[in-house]
């Protein structure tokens, strides 16, 4: 073997590629994000603190990508009629607002942080489905920055540990174009659910009038973290390395 080949062979063990973990999750529109892994309990919301959003483990690695590839309305009854048919609202709109969220009291929210999460602005939409990385439970330290989504369109974003985040349907304005997520490296933990306050605006609360379900298909994909040999396993390398080389320049002199 090569001095090459072997570098190479040494390189591949370091960065090996991370199965992707696919998830199918049913997300209640009652599921409060701000109560992920314990942060706070349905007491601390005003006029209601609706449920403790499903949390989904996630393997170690680094360089993973979260995707979306569908977000869909379930079918539920409706609370005022008893149809059953695709419902995601807020109590205040007689009209299902989707995924990417819509008009249910006025058109933006703008979402106060609460203990060690993040708050978050939307610009014209609400009841939108959004995200959650934790990698300690419950989160400790004050509330990071929140995140500000001027436009629903992007590319990727790079949300960290406690920023809620934007999801919506997962898709670009085309339809098609599936949005990047990319996972911080200390991440153990992702939750799906709503952000939600009066009028979407101010400290978080109001949960308990939201009515519906989505279904969400999601996978995560990256690279297991990179493994550092021990000092007896470097020394044995070297030594293969070394003797590699030697015999690489034998042959060479050999000719």
């Amino acid at each position: 073997m090569s001095l090459r080949l072997l570098l190479t062979a040494c390189l591949a063990v370091l960065a090996t590629p991370l199965g992707a973990q696919s998830f199918s999750a049913t997300v209640d529109a009652r599921d409060n994000i701000f109560r992920a892994g314990g942060n706070a309990a349905a007491g601390d919301f005003p006029f209601g603190g609706g449920n403790a959003p499903g949390q989904f483990s996630i393997a170690p690695g680094s360089g993973r990508v979260l995707t979306f590839g569908g977000v869909s309305i379930n079918g539920t009854p409706d609370p005022n009629t008893g149809v059953v048919g695709p419902v995601w609202r807020c109590y205040a709109n007689p009209d299902d607002t989707g995924p990417d969220g819509g008009f249910c009291a006025g058109s933006n929210t703008s979402i106060n942080p609460l203990n060690g999460i993040s708050g978050i602005q939307i610009t014209s939409g609400n009841m939108a489905l959004v995200g959650l990385f934790l990698a300690a439970l419950p989160p400790s330290g004050p509330a990071p920055a929140f995140l500000n989504f001027l436009s629903k369109d992007f590319s990727s974003i790079n949300p960290g540990i406690g920023q809620t985040f934007f999801i919506g349907d997962g898709r670009r304005n085309d339809g098609t174009t599936l949005q990047q997520f990319f996972v911080p490296d200390a991440a153990q933990f992702l939750y799906l659910g709503v952000a939600d306050a009066g009028a979407f605006t101010g400290n978080p609360g109001f949960y308990d009038d939201n009515y519906g379900r989505l279904t969400a298909r999601f996978r995560i994909e990256g690279r297991q973290p990179s493994v550092v040999p021990e000092p007896a396993s470097l020394l044995l390398l070297g030594t293969g390395l070394a003797g590699v080389a030697g015999a690489v320049r034998r042959r060479r002199c050999a000719f």
